[in-house]
């Protein structure tokens, strides 16, 4: 299996990021190309970050959210880049069920662009089997599979019966 750099996996994600925004009503953002240098290299290094630590979409949640702090941003009801606001500052507990996909999309996007994850069948690394991907926490163990937000499983058309896991038709 291919193994993707951290800013080929920064890259996927932007555009994943894009099309959830896109299906969810938000505010879109930029496309890749559109982005600093700078921007592209921070997206690449938060990946590594992320992906050296087995970070849990909560800890890659609280890792966001101690930067964008660091850089200003603070809790506001809505985005406003000027005022330097976002409600995502929330604690990731409170924040809505596809707020917190984002942060288990980027938890599986690395899992599978870096064959860190074990199918159904127990296999590792590879396509998921027809029943869906187990991701693992690669040297903490096996992970159970997450719940998928209500607004995502028909948004993605993930298979019905399978209490909400992920597992795409």
């Amino acid at each position: 299996m291919t193994v993707y750099s951290d800013r080929d996996i920064a890259q996927v994600m932007r555009a994943v990021i894009r099309e959830l925004q896109a299906v969810n009503g938000e505010q879109v953002v930029p496309p890749w190309d559109a982005r600093p240098e700078a921007e592209r290299a921070e997206s690449a290094e938060r990946i590594r970050r992320l992906r050296e630590r087995g970070a849990s979409p909560r800890e890659a949640h609280e890792a966001w959210a101690e930067l964008r702090r660091s850089e200003g941003w603070e809790w506001g009801p809505v985005k406003d880049p000027d005022a330097r606001t976002t409600p995502l500052l929330a604690p990731y507990e409170d924040l809505d069920p596809v707020q917190r996909a984002k942060d288990e999309m980027y938890d599986a996007v690395i899992r599978v662009m870096t064959g860190t994850y074990t199918t159904a069948a127990g296999q590792e690394g590879g396509p998921a089997g027809p029943r869906g991907a187990s991701f693992s926490n690669g040297p903490g163990g096996p992970r159970r599979p997450r719940e998928i937000p209500e607004p995502l499983v028909s948004s993605f058309g993930f298979m019905e019966g399978d209490g909400g896991r992920w597992a795409a038709r």
